[in-house]
C-alpha cells in the first residue's frame, strides 16, 4: 500500500530546479537558467529541411503542441501576446538528426507576460522517429498521433494529453497535473506517474501497463495487455480489460476498485479490504484465502484500506 509520494515523482519535482544533463534548461521561468551548446541555437520560428529522427523539446510555461502536417519540413513556431526580443524567442538547434527546441536563449530572463507562449511543432507525416522527449515546467501539452520508437514526457505542473500515439515504450510523468493518454498499435510498456492528478490510459495492446498516483484517480482501459498495475494513495481505480491479463493488480489506500473483465475470465484473486464490500458479477469460488474464477490460471491482486471492490463483466 502506498503511503508517500513515489520516488519517480519526487525526483521529477526536484529535477526541475536543476540543469538537466540532457541539454534542457532548468525550466524555471524568469530565472535566467542555462543549457549546453547555447551558441549553436537559432532564435525565432523556423522551417527545417534537415533529416530529423529524434526530437527533444524543453518548454517552461504556456502550452506546447506536437503534431504532424502535410508539408515535408519540420516546422517550429511560437505565438505570444506580446512582442519578444530575439533572446526571448524559441531557440532551435539541429545536431545531426536530433532537433533541440528550447524555450528561450540560454540565460534569458522573461517577464510573466513574455512567458505565456504557445509552441507548435509540426512534423512530416512520413518521418521515421527513433525517440521523442518533452520536458515541461509549468505548461499544458498535447501530443497528437505521433509514432516513434520511444515517447517520453515530463511536466512539473500542467495537464498533458497524448492522443493516438504509437511507441515501443511510452512514459509520462507529472508532479502536479492530469495525464490523459490514448495509445494505438502495440507497445512493450506504458508507464504513467503523477504526484497529484488523474491518470487516464486507453490502450490497444501493451505488454506491461503501470500507473502510479500519490493523489488522484486512475482509469485504465485496454484491449489486450499482459500485465496491468495501478497504485494510488488516494483515489478510485477503474480497470477495463477486453482480454484477461496474466497479471492484474490494483492498490489504493482510500478509494473504490472496479474491474471490468471478460465474463469467461480465468483468474485467482487475492482480495484485501479493511473497510468495504466485495461484489462480483463473475462467479467466484473460495479456495483458502483466495477467490477463483474458471481455471484460475491468471493472477489478480486487489488491496484497498477503505473502499468497495467490484468485479463486473466487460
Amino acid at each position: 500500500m502506498k503511503k508517500a509520494l513515489s520516488l519517480t515523482a519526487i525526483l521529477l519535482a526536484t529535477a526541475f530546479g536543476l540543469i538537466s544533463t540532457t541539454g534542457c534548461a532548468a525550466l524555471v521561468t524568469g530565472s535566467g537558467t542555462t543549457y549546453s551548446n547555447a551558441d549553436k541555437y537559432t532564435p525565432g520560428n523556423i522551417e527545417i529541411t534537415d533529416t530529423i529522427s529524434t526530437v527533444n523539446i524543453c518548454w517552461a510555461s504556456g502550452t506546447m503542441e506536437l503534431t504532424y502536417h502535410n508539408a515535408d519540413t519540420v516546422s517550429v513556431k511560437e505565438t505570444c501576446k506580446v512582442a519578444l526580443s530575439e533572446d526571448k524567442q524559441v531557440h532551435t538547434w539541429v545536431d545531426g538528426e536530433t532537433l533541440w527546441v528550447q524555450f528561450a536563449k540560454s540565460g534569458a530572463k522573461l517577464l510573466s507576460s513574455e512567458s505565456d507562449k504557445h509552441l507548435e511543432v509540426e512534423l512530416p507525416k512520413d518521418i521515421p522517429l527513433n525517440a521523442v522527449t518533452f520536458n515541461g515546467s509549468s505548461c499544458d501539452y498535447m501530443i497528437d498521433g505521433i509514432e516513434a520508437g520511444s515517447l517520453s514526457v515530463s511536466s512539473s505542473s500542467g495537464d498533458g494529453k497524448l492522443t493516438g500515439c504509437t511507441a515501443k515504450n511510452i512514459t509520462a510523468n507529472s508532479s502536479s497535473g492530469n495525464i490523459e493518454m490514448t495509445q494505438t498499435g502495440e507497445s512493450e510498456s506504458i508507464r504513467a506517474d503523477s504526484s497529484s492528478g488523474r491518470i487516464t490510459i486507453n490502450a490497444e495492446e501493451a505488454g506491461d501497463i503501470r500507473a502510479d498516483s500519490s493523489s488522484g484517480e486512475i482509469d485504465i482501459s485496454v484491449t489486450r495487455a499482459d500485465k496491468i498495475n495501478a497504485d494510488t494513495s488516494s483515489g478510485d481505480i477503474t480497470i477495463t480489460a477486453q482480454e484477461m491479463p496474466s497479471d492484474l493488480r490494483a492498490d489504493t489506500s482510500s478509494g473504490d476498485v472496479t474491474m471490468y473483465l471478460p465474463g469467461n475470465a480465468d483468474f485467482t484473486a487475492e482480495i484485501d479490504t479493511s473497510s468495504g464490500d466485495l461484489d462480483s458479477e463473475i462467479a467466484l469460488s473460495k479456495k483458502g484465502g483466495s477467490y477463483v474464477a474458471g481455471s484460475g490460471e491468471n493472477t489478480v491482486k486487489i488491496d484497498t484500506s477503505s473502499g468497495d471492490i467490484k468485479i463486473k463483466t466487460a
